[in-house]
């Protein structure tokens, strides 16, 4: 059984992948902030 809070925490990794992706698409920027930040985004 899926919950919210595994739901939550997908949606959140997935925002990290997603900006992950980018930054290295773009050729520039640091992955560390999007991953912290990851959750108050989602939030």
């Amino acid at each position: 059984m899926i919950t919210d809070n595994k739901i939550a925490q997908i949606a959140i990794n997935t925002i990290r992948t997603l900006c992950i992706d980018a930054i290295q698409q773009a050729n520039s920027g640091h992955p560390g902030t999007p991953m912290a930040m990851a959750p108050v985004v989602y939030c």
